[in-house]
């Protein structure tokens, strides 16, 4: 897992500064109603998902489902479609979204999965 910082002073990029980047292995994934979508990227108030469906959500489109880590209890997220392309769509979270702590939970177990034993 990568954490990668947004330039600060680019006005077009609306996502936040600390997002967590998977890597094909292992990503998290958000169920929506029984559609799986695989975590591209995450932060603590949105995150940028790949969708295998011909049918997209639409922007604007309310997404209500459960986040799945490889290890621990999934985390309930709702959010808006602020964006949709021909593989991905991303999601800014209302209200809490992904608790900080949960994520860097998440980036220590990966970690220490990577280091020799």
């Amino acid at each position: 897992m990568i954490v990668i910082p947004s330039p600060p002073d680019r006005l077009a990029d609306r996502r936040e500064q600390l997002r967590i980047h998977y890597h094909a292995a292992g990503r998290p994934h958000l169920d929506v109603d029984g559609q799986r979508f695989d975590v591209l990227d995450l932060s603590p108030h949105g995150a940028l998902l790949r969708h295998a469906s011909p049918e997209r959500p639409a922007a604007g489109a309310c997404l209500a489902g459960l986040l799945w880590f490889a290890i621990g209890e999934p985390v309930p997220v709702t959010g808006a479609v602020v964006r949709v392309a021909e593989t991905e769509v991303a999601i800014r979270f209302d209200g809490t979204g992904v608790p900080l702590s949960r994520l860097m939970r998440e980036e220590a177990t990966r970690r220490d999965a990577r280091e020799p034993a």
